[in-house]
């Protein structure tokens, strides 16, 4: 390759990189999922890169496994990104995908150790711990991804990235002091869930732990950033993931789909349920109260004498009619098993 073809893509790239620089986040990614704009998906991937590696590393043992989950965690965002919003904080977004990559990652290696051990009947090797500071980072992965959305943005980009609280501010459009008295009560809520596991002196645990430390948010290799890079590249091509990533990264990622869509799935049962009861509920409600004003113009016949002693009455003269409707949807199930299948 000449030195004028290997320099045109460099300086091509550097100024496509420049040109993103004033986009916010989510304008990044929006790039990226509509136009396929890989000086996008690269910039997330540099940026992010070594948090949703650090992540990896604290739940994964084998450095296979953790590079396996890395590029699985941002071969979900190339799926999934035309689904985030203005609202989605793609730092927090990512951590709870890298630790669902992890975790399914570790279940994996697990069974693989338990097959072993069945078959040969010889005791696998145990893998080396991890010291005191990565478990219990490991512990307070798990710990964040349940707060709630407003403590764990503010979480992830001040702790987990290492913004300032004004650069944080600035990102998510809040007031300062939003963002400081959030993540008091993120460090309290932390705290309390700490001592709940068996972790003596959480509130100093969480303080020192959340204290952002470059040094257990190690960056990832070079090449595996171009290997995500260049699988998003492939895969805007219009190639089969099998024929772009390894056969386990491409296990992981779609068990991490489907444990999505089985999510989403439960999510819109209960709130299926919760509208048929809500509906049922104002249809018997309905019903009662027509019965109710039947019951009450059913009175006995009066005499003529008695007829005649009453005065005009103001009441109704008919009963309401009832409300007995349910609302219904045929066709829900078999879209759900659409879904399912698909997903299979």
């Amino acid at each position: 390759m000449s030195r004028d073809a290997w320099v045109s893509p460099h300086i091509q790239r550097l100024f496509e990189t420049g040109s993103l620089s004033g986009l916010s986040e989510w304008q990044i990614v929006e790039r990226f999922a509509r136009n396929r704009d890989q000086a996008a998906f690269e910039l997330l991937v540099e940026r992010h890169g070594p948090m949703v590696f650090g992540v990896c590393r604290r739940i994964l043992h084998d450095p296979n496994d953790v590079d396996d989950a890395f590029q699985a965690t941002f071969l979900v965002l190339i799926r999934r990104a035309p689904s985030l919003g203005p609202r989605d904080v793609v730092a927090a977004w990512l951590h709870g995908v890298a630790l669902k990559v992890a975790r399914r990652a570790r279940a994996r290696r697990e069974r693989l150790l338990q097959r072993e051990r069945s078959t040969d009947g010889v005791e696998p090797s145990a893998p080396t711990p991890l010291d005191a500071d990565f478990a219990l980072r490991a512990v307070l992965d798990e710990e964040i991804d349940r707060l709630p959305w407003k403590y764990r943005a503010p979480v992830a980009l001040c702790y987990l990235q290492g913004l300032t609280h004004e650069e944080a501010a600035r990102r998510l459009d809040w007031p300062i002091g939003t963002v400081k008295g959030r993540l008091a009560r993120a460090r309290t809520t932390l705290g309390a869930r700490l001592s709940r596991r068996g972790i003596t002196s959480a509130a100093g645990a969480v303080a020192g732990s959340l204290v952002f430390d470059g040094s257990l948010q190690a960056a990832p290799t070079e090449s595996l950033v171009a290997a995500a890079v260049r699988a998003s590249s492939r895969i805007a091509d219009g190639r089969a993931w099998d024929a772009v990533v390894t056969t386990s990264i491409a296990d992981l990622v779609r068990g991490v789909f489907t444990a999505m869509l089985f999510s989403k799935l439960k999510v819109a049962a209960i709130l299926l349920v919760m509208s048929g009861v809500t509906v049922t509920g104002v249809g018997v409600y309905g019903r009662q109260s027509g019965e109710a004003e039947k019951s009450d113009l059913e009175v006995p016949p009066l005499t003529v004498a008695a007829v005649e002693t009453l005065k005009p009455s103001s009441g109704p003269t008919t009963a309401e009619p009832e409300a007995a409707t349910v609302l219904s949807s045929p066709n829900e199930p078999d879209v759900l098993q659409k879904q399912l299948a698909e997903a299979a």
